[in-house]
């Protein structure tokens, strides 16, 4: 079965796509859905998750609506989104802050998944697939694309490149979280050939957002296809949708390692670190950020340092050679005895951009690191291992609701 297909999607309409997609919702807190989603009767925040909406339905003709299927048909029957005739392909570019990141929006096979040409790097919560797969089975949507990346196909970029600048895009607007969103919609049969021909070259995909969500998708296509006498796997319920995007493309962010405990004071760590790693004292005001792989910097007590971690001597997995895990043997172990990072509650973990401030977190301790490569996480997925937790943060992340996909009913499993 092919991996990767083109399919008729549902669009907002261009006066409407504004309003009508969602930014990024991984960390959203309630409160921050419910700002997001008041006075915008529109966002698609009241198909994802129905709980940001009130009993009051008020002036708001989707707050009758109860469920996130029946505002989704609402959606459709009012022209909010349209469907797109035929099967497409959709070139889809998102500039964050001046950095533009651009990518085909398919159908992927399920079935990729489990036979490994869709490589994974984490492990999921089966309390998380089935809240997704819960509500793939109450909307009966796919409507928040899964993030895959490739390796470099010059061809296909030629391809793509060619379609942006043909012609204006079909979709062009500002999200609400400021970032510029374009999408093409490419439905010309020997454009559709030309794309089909590279992505069949294509070997594997690797998941960079969305591990769950595959995960929901391939348990959905069982439920689906066990009620389908005549299943053939070119069902609509054995795909999922995706935003696939060359490595290139791709932007990687580090996760930092903040450390809460009453147990050690700063001077006791700074005396315990140097006691295992050579530790370089900063002046006031120098950037603790690492400049290259292999380094760390360490912000506690009010001062700044920089060290390098020792190599993993006989490491045999390529997991076990990342800066993360290195980190973590050398340093979070022995001075903390954090064994488990999974689940120790003392490790806090925060995103590149964020304030690496033990105070801005209440930690005792700030270990900062160098972002992951796309090629380790290839090397980890390729060997079939699974990355530390918050090992990276991918951009850019695909939005909900501006690519919707109609799925049949499956009885609950």
């Amino acid at each position: 079965m092919r991996l990767v297909r083109p399919f008729a999607a549902y669009l907002p309409v261009p006066e409407m796509a504004a309003s009508v997609v969602s930014p990024p919702l991984g960390g959203m807190t309630t409160r921050e859905w419910l700002r997001l989603s008041e006075r915008n009767p529109h966002s698609f925040l009241h198909v994802i998750r129905t709980e940001v909406d009130t009993e009051e339905g008020g002036s708001d003709p989707y707050l009758h609506a109860t469920t996130g299927k029946a505002r989704l048909v609402a959606m459709i029957e009012d022209g909010v989104l349209r469907s797109v005739e035929g099967p497409a392909y959709y070139v889809y570019a998102i500039d964050e802050n001046g950095t533009v990141a651009v990518g085909l929006v398919a159908e992927v096979h399920v079935g990729g998944y489990a036979d490994g040409r869709v490589r994974r790097h984490e492990d999921t919560r089966r309390a998380t697939e089935e809240l997704l797969l819960s509500h793939l089975t109450r909307v009966g949507a796919h409507s928040d694309p899964v993030a895959l990346t490739h390796r470099d196909d010059e061809q296909l970029a030629t391809l793509v490149a060619t379609i942006r600048t043909a012609r204006a895009p079909d979709l062009q607007f500002t999200g609400s979280d400021g970032a510029e969103q374009e999408v093409w919609v490419v439905s010309d049969p020997d454009t559709i050939s030309a794309l089909q021909a590279r992505l069949d070259v294509i070997e594997r995909l690797y998941v960079t957002d969305g591990h769950h969500r595959c995960a929901a998708a391939a348990r959905y296509a069982t439920q689906a296809a066990a009620s389908n006498p005549d299943h053939d796997g070119a069902e609509s319920y054995n795909y999922v949708l995706a935003a696939l995007y060359p490595e290139s493309e791709l932007t990687l962010r580090e996760f930092n390692r903040c450390v809460r405990s009453d147990e050690i004071t700063p001077a006791e760590i700074v005396e315990a670190v140097a006691g295992l790693v050579p530790l370089e004292t900063l002046d006031d005001g120098d950037d603790p950020a690492p400049t290259a792989p292999g380094e760390v910097g360490l912000v506690t007590g009010g001062r700044t340092f920089r060290f390098g971690l020792p190599q993993a001597e006989g490491a045999t997995s390529a997991a076990a050679r990342l800066d993360v895990a290195r980190l973590q043997d050398a340093v979070l172990r022995p001075v903390f005895g954090i064994t488990d990072p999974r689940t120790d509650h003392r490790l806090h973990y925060v995103a590149g951009g964020e304030p690496a401030d033990p105070a801005h977190h209440h930690c005792v301790a700030c270990f900062l690191l160098y972002p992951t490569s796309v090629r380790e996480v290839m090397t980890v997925a390729d060997a079939g291992e699974v990355m530390p937790p918050k090992s990276t943060w991918f951009e850019p992340k695909a939005r909900g609701g501006l690519f919707v996909t109609l799925l049949p009913d499956v009885p609950p499993g």
